[in-house]
């Protein structure tokens, strides 16, 4: 009696798992099976909108839309054909296009986390059947939008956390109260008429990480309020042309990332940065300094730099006036046409955390010079002048487990 129990209950749980297994397998074969029909609904969808000039980019499951040059009748019908998709879309992108006269009856089913508006035209209309879509925004991208006051255009949305407002007609005065500045952790201000006096209240601003206000004219009672923002991480001030600073604060403001590519550093402005401020990373591509100024300014911060772009710089006296040992830190050089000598090569080959150096464009640096950078266990990538190229066959090769390049000049 005993073995018929038993073997009466292992057949009972043989039974169960196989039907678990058939469930299992029915219940893959569905998702598949749904997969199947989403992608092909999917790529029927992408070839109508393409007759339109819309994009639709599926990334794992997530729909990014793209409206290139589109009408406002275009785009409403768009949305009506994705409708059945409305949960997937993350990202709208309105690229040109007029969109004045949209009716858009269907935004509440859409809810974006990321909406970029540029080089569009709009009026009072469209940009309120527009804002329907900021429900969940996170990330808004408005750049050169035409037909409405830009303060109108910015009070549309509100709690994003990254803000890009860029080419257009904007002061500080017309930022001023015209979002929740303290919801902002990234601002993009590229291209307006912003001076920074913007920041004059750092407290009003206590989350900004990033700032970028590139060609912007930044004035000297701008840059000192923006070096006393609480939060600030990364500031990019690329092409840019700042002149009488005043005094530099008493505390430093480190930073992540200082960007100055292209940008005018006078004398008395680069002695300001390097006492204002304590970059890890200085990203100074083709800035118009002197190389004495320059050089002065990372022998400042040495100890902290972590990654060096001085492309087009001029560093020709870097291996006599640069204090390149106590870049104790430092992993990435980017020296691209900075007129190096061999000094400066050889004196690289004492840094031990050095992990990525382009000294291409370099026409007197010597192979000798370059060989005792293959002492560094650290360093992983290099890239070389054109005219070492006798020295790596091909172009690549791998020297002592170092991936070593040779720049290819490009010929005009």
């Amino acid at each position: 009696m005993i073995l018929i129990m038993k073997n009466k209950g292992w057949t009972m749980r043989r039974s169960c798992e196989k039907l678990f297994l058939m469930c299992a397998v029915c219940l893959l074969a569905f998702g598949c099976g749904c997969d199947a029909l989403r992608s092909r609904r999917l790529n029927k969808l992408k070839q109508q909108l393409e007759e339109r000039s819309v994009s639709l980019e599926d990334r794992n499951g997530r729909l990014n839309l793209t409206f290139t040059g589109c009408s406002g009748a275009t785009v409403d019908e768009t949305f009506q054909l994705l409708m059945p998709f409305a949960e997937q879309v993350d990202e709208v992108s309105f690229e040109g296009g007029d969109l004045r006269g949209i009716a858009l009856e269907v935004p509440n089913a859409f809810s974006p986390y990321y909406l970029t508006l540029r080089a569009c035209t709009v009026d009072s209309s469209s940009l309120a059947r527009i804002s329907g879509l900021g429900n969940k925004l996170e990330i808004l991208s408005l750049t050169n939008v035409r037909g409405v006051e830009p303060q109108l255009l910015l009070r549309t949305w509100s709690g994003m956390e990254t803000l890009t407002a860029a080419y257009m007609n904007i002061s500080d005065g017309d930022l001023q109260g015209a979002f929740d500045s303290t919801s902002i952790v990234r601002l993009n201000l590229m291209g307006t008429q912003v001076t920074g006096e913007l920041f004059d209240n750092p407290e009003d601003w206590p989350r900004l990480k990033s700032l970028s206000l590139l060609r912007c004219p930044v004035s000297s009672r701008g840059l000192s309020s923006i070096v006393e923002l609480p939060e600030l991480q990364g500031l990019e001030l690329s092409d840019t042309h700042i002149e009488n600073v005043g005094q530099a604060p008493e505390k430093k403001l480190y930073l992540a990332d200082l960007v100055l590519r292209r940008a005018v550093v006078s004398q008395e402005l680069s002695r300001w940065f390097r006492d204002a401020v304590v970059p890890a990373s200085l990203w100074a591509e083709g800035a118009a300094i002197a190389p004495a100024d320059f050089i002065e300014m990372v022998n400042g911060w040495a100890e902290d730099l972590v990654l060096i772009d001085c492309r087009g710089v001029d560093m020709s006296s870097a291996g006599e006036t640069m204090r390149v040992r106590d870049l104790s830190h430092i992993k990435v050089l980017y020296a691209q046409e900075c007129q190096l000598k061999d000094d400066f090569v050889e004196a690289l080959a004492a840094l031990n955390t050095l992990v990525n150096v382009d000294i291409s464009g370099n026409a007197d640096i010597s192979w000798p010079a370059v060989q005792k950078l293959f002492d560094l266990e650290s360093l992983q990538n290099l890239t070389l002048p054109s005219h070492l190229r006798e020295h790596v066959d091909g172009g690549f090769a791998i020297i002592h487990g170092t991936s070593v390049f040779v720049h290819e000049d490009v010929v005009p």
